[in-house]
């Protein structure tokens, strides 16, 4: 597959799935004719993920998370949401349009799957509840469509 990543990732431009679009810009940033400003993108990601670490841990400037969630009948509703350092920087090398996608994509997991699984009135904590569907249940919806998409990729290169 090494010898055939040009082909399919990096003169690729309609990678339609963000973790295409996320691999071929890390690989065009070690490309050699596009070396020096892949490698900018790069070093400056990884100091913006410097940055959110150390105001959100070090100082406290920003608060890591922020969630609330209740059951409505046997519904749980979550909303929330969290200040990961390694996401920021990944967001900043990807740009915004895939980073658009990832959010997306968590977006309908929590606000559409978790409440549409139900299940709620089982658990004594709703935030407690909502992780505990989304990682036994609604994760690997997240998972399937990758693997869908994927194979979806290799059958139209």
């Amino acid at each position: 597959m090494i010898p055939m990543r040009k082909v399919f990732i990096l003169n690729n431009k309609e990678l339609a799935y963000p973790e295409g679009a996320a691999c071929a810009a890390v690989l065009q940033a070690g490309a050699e004719e596009n070396a020096e400003a892949g490698g900018r993108d790069l070093v400056m990601g990884g100091l913006l993920g410097v940055v959110v670490a150390l105001a959100g841990k070090l100082f406290g400037l920003i608060s890591g998370t922020l969630e609330g969630a209740t059951v409505i009948g046997s519904r749980i509703f979550y909303i929330g949401g969290d200040m990961s350092p390694m996401l920021v920087a990944i967001g900043f090398i990807v740009r915004l349009n895939v980073a658009a996608m990832v959010f997306i994509g968590g977006a309908i997991s929590w606000l559409i799957a978790l409440p549409l699984y139900g299940n709620g009135d089982q658990f004594s904590g709703a935030v407690d509840g909502a992780y505990e569907i989304w990682s036994s249940q609604i994760q690997y919806v997240g998972v399937g469509a990758m693997v869908l998409g994927g194979f979806a990729s290799l059958v139209s290169v």
